[in-house]
């Protein structure tokens, strides 16, 4: 028998594949701009900012200290009970004075009527608190019986109800005007044979055009 003779192998051929071009950039035109530069990488960012202590946070929160008010105005209850002293005062001297014959009781109504400032309530306070001491032994006090007979004739005139006359028909009427904002004001007014003299605000302005001294409750009121 005939040897066989082996087949050639074939190999498979290589491909060669283009060799990559490198383009180079384009030049310029004359008189361009060139080109703008990529922008550089920033720092990286750092840690996150610590949160604030929470007192710290608290303090920064805290408003500012407000300013102090202006010294407010006497209370209305505190003025009414130093108006009240000073007339219990007044009425406890005038009383005082009559009964040692230091002064008669028509003067000392008036004393006591000027005293009140037109505060029939304070007026009557002092009344009701002398009623109250009726019968009770006072000491060197004056009996209330004789203190509430010249309170009661100082509150008519307090009231309106009497005027206090002088020399050369002069008469003094307190009254209550009712000023612009709604508030009473009270006022001395000063009268001459029936002619309105002036009116006086205090007891002081009055004194610098009738002598106090001088008036007395008019007996025909």
């Amino acid at each position: 028998m005939l040897a066989r003779r082996p087949l050639p192998v074939r190999l498979p051929r290589l491909v060669r594949l283009p060799l990559p071009v490198r383009r180079r950039a384009a030049a310029p035109l004359p008189g361009a701009s060139p080109p703008p530069e990529p922008p550089r990488p920033g720092p990286p960012p750092g840690p996150p900012a610590e949160a604030a202590e929470p007192a710290e946070a608290a303090e920064a929160a805290e408003p500012a200290e407000a300013a102090e008010p202006a010294e407010a105005a006497e209370p209305a209850e505190a003025a009414d009970e130093r108006a009240y002293e000073r007339l219990d005062a007044e009425v406890g001297r005038a009383a005082a004075d009559v009964a040692h014959g230091r002064l008669d009781a028509p003067h000392a109504v008036a004393r006591i009527a000027f005293a009140a400032r037109g505060r029939l309530d304070l007026l009557d306070r002092v009344i009701a608190t002398e009623r109250l001491l009726s019968g009770a032994e006072l000491g060197p006090s004056p009996p209330a019986a004789a203190v509430i007979e010249l309170l009661t004739a100082a509150r008519r005139i307090v009231a309106g109800e009497v005027a206090l006359v002088g020399p050369a028909g002069v008469r003094v009427k307190q009254r209550t005007r009712i000023d612009p904002d709604g508030r009473p004001r009270h006022v001395l007014q000063v009268t001459s044979r029936d002619r309105l003299v002036r009116e006086c605000r205090t007891t002081g302005e009055l004194a610098r055009h009738v002598d106090l001294a001088s008036l007395t409750p008019d007996s025909a009121g």
